[in-house]
């Protein structure tokens, strides 16, 4: 169990009501993290969710005939892990520890046991789930495109301006 101090003091969790965030207290465990460790690899199946606390973690997909790619680095207050609230689907990509971490982990059975049991708190972590990963989506987007800029041929309507 994670005192409800910690939790308060994460992004993720501001502004909860101060029930839910004991609640998710009784559930979460804190977790150290090495530099250089896997926290969980490109298709295999969730079973925590995490938030960062301190630290920053790579995320990276295995590219054919390339190896590992950075996607993006996350820090603190931000999520890790979202595919467990969706039905245990395959991870998305691989996490690495890009320095040492202490993270929160949400075991998804519980927290999706407990969102169904208190259907507020589960709507407030689906929103926030929907906010990660638009950021996430946002992020990827704006990579993709200085990736690829010289690649794009300009806008004939705008002139190639956006």
């Amino acid at each position: 169990m994670v005192s409800r101090e910690i939790l308060d003091g994460l992004r993720f969790f501001q502004g909860l009501p101060a029930e839910y965030v004991e609640q998710l207290a009784g559930i979460a465990e804190e977790r150290n993290v090495e530099a250089g460790s896997m926290l969980f690899r490109e298709g295999e199946t969730a079973s925590h969710v995490h938030i960062v606390c301190t630290g920053k973690v790579s995320l990276q997909i295995r590219v054919p005939g390339r190896g590992p790619i950075e996607l993006q680095t996350i820090g603190p207050g931000e999520l890790l892990g979202w595919s467990a609230l969706l039905n245990n689907g395959p991870m998305t990509a691989a996490a690495r520890a890009a320095t040492d971490c202490r993270l929160i982990s949400l075991n998804a059975v519980q927290l999706l046991a407990l969102c169904e049991h208190e259907p507020r708190l589960g709507m407030e972590v689906m929103r926030r789930l929907a906010s990660s990963l638009s950021q996430r989506l946002r992020y990827t987007r704006l990579h993709l495109l200085d990736v690829y800029r010289h690649e794009f041929p300009p806008s004939a309507a705008g002139g190639g301006q956006s």
